[in-house]
C-alpha cells in the first residue's frame, strides 16, 4: 500500500474518540488473501486491528507472536466455521473478507526476549493496552488472552452437554482389569508433562544434561514447554541438541479387600481423589501395602498384592 493509505481514522466507541494515527492498512480479497500490499508480512510479533470498511466503528483487536501465521489462522477459521471468536468470525462470514482491512498497531522486537514466555507476556500486555483504549466491539472478551466474560447461549450449552453425554463413563465401579497401553502412557506423559525424565543429547549422541520434567527443560533453554514436547515427539534438533524422554510409570492400581482390581489411575493425586483422601496419605499406604480404611489396597504395579 502507498502512503496515501496511511491516514487518521476517528473511531467512536462508547462516546470515547480514538484516533488511529499513521496506521498502514492492508486490504483483502473475497477469499481473505492479501491484495497487492507493499507491506511485507512476516513472522513478527505484533498487535493488530481488523476494521469493517463500511462502518469504521466495527473493529477487532488481537495480538500474536507470529503475524503471518495468525492471519492464515483467521482465514482458515472463518472459512471452516471455527467457533473461537464467534462474534468477529460471524461478522466476517456475513460481510466478506473484502469488506475488511487489517492494520498493524505496534510491532514487538522479538530479539529482545530470551524465551517465548517473556515475549508472550509483553505482547498480551500491549494488547490489553489497546483493548482498554479502543474498546473494540467485535471482541468477545476485553481481557487479553482470555475468554473471561463470555457466556455461551442456552442453546450452545445444551449442544455441548449432548456432545459430552456418555463420554465420561464411570468404569471404575466395574470389575475390570483395565491396563493402559504404552502408547497412551507416552502421549499422556508428554501432554501433561508429568512422569517424564528428559535427557539432552549433543550432535554425537552424548548425554550432556538431564532434567526431571519437560517444564524444567524448557526453562533452562528458554523455550516454551510445548516446543520441547514437539522436539521430543518429532525427534528434531534444537541448536544441534536433541531431547529424549524417558517415561516414569506413575500409575496407581487400586484393589478391593478381595484383591480384585477396582481401577487404574494416571497418578497418586487422582487415585486419592477417587478414595476421598489426600495423596500424601495414599503414598504412605503405597509404601506399606497395608489396607486403607478396611476398603482398598494400593500398588504401583499391575499385580495382586500378596
Amino acid at each position: 500500500m502507498n502512503n496515501n493509505n496511511n491516514y487518521n481514522n476517528n473511531i467512536n466507541n462508547n462516546n470515547f474518540n480514538i484516533s488511529l494515527i499513521k496506521v498502514s492498512w492492508i486490504k483483502f480479497n473475497s477469499k481473505g488473501l492479501v491484495e497487492n500490499s507493499s507491506i511485507k508480512l512476516n513472522n513478527k510479533a505484533a498487535i493488530y486491528i481488523y476494521q469493517f470498511i463500511n462502518d469504521k466503528s466495527k473493529i477487532y483487536v488481537g495480538s500474536t507472536c507470529n503475524l503471518l501465521e495468525r492471519i492464515k489462522q483467521h482465514r482458515y477459521s472463518v472459512n471452516n466455521g471455527n467457533k473461537n471468536c464467534p462474534k468477529f468470525y460471524n461478522f466476517v462470514r456475513k460481510h466478506g473478507w473484502d469488506n475488511f482491512r487489517l492494520g498493524i498497531l505496534e510491532y514487538i522486537n522479538i530479539s529482545e526476549f530470551k524465551g517465548k514466555h517473556d515475549l508472550k507476556k509483553v505482547v498480551l500486555d500491549r494488547e490489553q493496552y489497546y483493548l482498554d483504549m479502543l474498546n473494540p466491539n467485535l471482541n468477545i472478551s476485553k481481557t487479553a488472552g482470555s475468554t473471561l466474560g463470555y457466556k455461551h447461549s442456552e442453546e450452545m450449552r445444551k449442544t455441548m452437554g449432548l456432545q459430552r453425554r456418555g463420554k465420561s463413563i464411570n468404569w471404575l465401579k466395574q470389575d475390570l482389569s483395565y491396563i493402559i497401553s504404552e502408547e497412551t502412557i507416552n502421549n499422556f506423559s508428554l501432554s501433561c508433562r508429568h512422569g517424564v525424565i528428559v535427557k539432552v543429547l549433543d550432535k554425537d549422541n552424548n548425554v550432556i544434561n538431564r532434567f526431571p520434567t519437560i517444564v524444567s527443560t524448557a526453562n533452562f533453554y528458554g523455550l516454551d514447554h510445548n516446543t520441547v514436547s514437539k522436539y521430543i515427539k518429532n525427534g528434531s534438533s534444537f541448536k544441534n541438541l536433541r531431547f529424549i524422554a524417558e517415561f516414569k510409570d506413575v500409575r496407581v492400581w487400586v484393589f478391593n479387600k478381595e484383591r480384585r482390581i477396582v481401577g487404574v489411575f494416571s497418578n497418586a493425586q487422582k487415585a486419592a481423589k477417587f478414595c476421598n483422601t489426600n495423596h500424601i496419605a495414599l503414598r504412605r499406604y503405597l509404601k506399606s501395602e497395608k489396607l486403607w480404611k478396611d476398603k482398598y489396597y494400593f500398588s504401583c504395579e499391575a499385580r495382586l498384592i500378596s
